[in-house]
């Protein structure tokens, strides 16, 4: 589900808009927070921020953000998994 929203926050980017990225950002928020993952739904509390406040550099900056911090994670996971087996 995660990386369908940041598939869907990368296509909102594409065509700058930031509605659906503030949207999206709220929606990952939520499952971040469910799953501890508080600085990731910070970021998604911000770009739900920007996207009300139609600020597009820090929407494009902060989805930036997310990604790399979606990608952190999921190595994390992956990576607990392997040794845990």
């Amino acid at each position: 589900v995660a990386e369908e929203a940041l598939n869907e926050m990368e296509t909102a980017k594409r065509h700058r808009d930031i509605k659906s990225m503030g949207l999206l950002g709220h929606k990952l928020k939520s499952s971040a927070r469910i799953l501890g993952a508080h600085h990731f739904a910070e970021l998604c509390d911000g770009l739900e921020i920007a996207g009300i406040d139609d600020d597009w550099q820090q929407a494009e900056q902060l989805s930036n953000q997310i990604l790399t911090s979606f990608q952190y994670i999921k190595r994390q996971i992956q990576q607990t998994l392997l040794e845990t087996g």
